[in-house]
């Protein structure tokens, strides 16, 4: 009886289980990735760097988040392996342990930056050395030929190409680390399914946001910047998952874990961390909603990310 908690009524329940209690919250913090710019220092940094800085910042910092999140979700893994044994559980073992970075997709930009930089340091310019560069990089469009050569169309396309690559290549990342995360929740599905909750299901990205990084890739790339588009896109797309998606999605992941612990042992105390407790804005109604949710259950009212 010591071990167990005593309700006021007098009835005996179990203990709160310790574990399940620090998987929740580790999946209820947010990530508070670093390093995720918005579309004006993206910008400022990358049209003022000739396109390189962000492809040799973002790899880095975009990592570190993947890591944060393949082990929060593989410690729920494991937790469900233990405590729901089956097929299921071996499966999101197997799929959180999955969610890494690609190193393709992480040397191949490193190797093209790296080749261009090399390109333009080893051309002999017959002039000014920054009139050069000018001329096969902002200038080449604008037809500035501050000093003429047969080198600034071909290192021209190798720096649109270069930058181009790289962009996409991290891109990619991106989407690979998304799709690997829908992975483990269709693979989550099936626990929910086998136990009788209802499934996580498919958690809205909001891709309304990305009319901004198109209108500015285009309006840049009217004027000789092609590059600027896929820049964008991915910094955008980097942004709005780390800041935005990855903690809605695991937030839903863990309502659904703390779901399952009370369908399975209905007599534990599943705690429930503070971080999912969400409430309705509105004074009257304070009505609480589940950690997914985008509006309140009673009034109807939406639900702010941040709630």
């Amino acid at each position: 009886m010591s071990v167990a908690t005593i309700n006021p009524y007098g009835a005996e329940v179990a203990p709160a289980d310790v574990r399940a209690g620090a998987v929740l919250n580790a999946l209820a913090q947010r990530l508070r990735a670093k390093g995720m710019w918005g579309l004006v220092r993206t910008l400022i940094v990358g049209l003022g760097s000739f396109g390189l800085a962000p492809l040799w910042i973002w790899p880095k910092r975009f990592g570190d988040v993947v890591e944060t999140e393949r082990v929060r979700y593989l410690h729920l893994a494991e937790w469900m392996r233990l405590n729901h044994p089956g097929p299921e559980g071996d499966e999101l073992v197997r799929r959180a342990a999955g969610m890494r970075v690609r190193p393709l997709l992480w040397v191949v930009p490193m190797a093209a930056t790296a080749a261009l930089v090399f390109a333009f340091a080893a051309t002999r310019f017959p002039g000014n050395w920054g009139d050069g560069v000018w001329d096969a990089t902002y200038g080449y469009w604008a037809g500035s030929r501050l000093v003429a050569g047969p080198w600034t169309v071909t290192l021209w396309q190798m720096w649109v190409g270069a930058l181009v690559l790289g962009y996409v290549c991290h891109w990619a990342q991106v989407a690979v680390q998304m799709a690997n995360v829908r992975r483990f929740i269709v693979a989550l599905d099936g626990v929910c399914r086998r136990e009788g909750v209802a499934p996580v299901g498919r958690i809205d990205a909001g891709w309304a946001g990305a009319v901004w990084p198109l209108a500015g890739g285009l309006v840049l790339g009217m004027m000789g910047v092609l590059w600027a588009m896929p820049m964008l896109l991915a910094g955008w797309i980097q942004r709005r998952y780390a800041m935005k998606v990855a903690d809605r999605t695991r937030w839903a992941v863990a309502d659904r874990a703390r779901a399952i612990l009370r369908v399975s042992r209905p007599e534990m105390a599943a705690p429930m961390p503070i971080l999912l407790v969400r409430r309705c804005p509105r004074d009257l109604c304070q009505a609480a909603a589940g950690a997914s949710a985008r509006y309140c259950p009673r009034c109807g009212a939406r639900l702010g990310d941040g709630q």
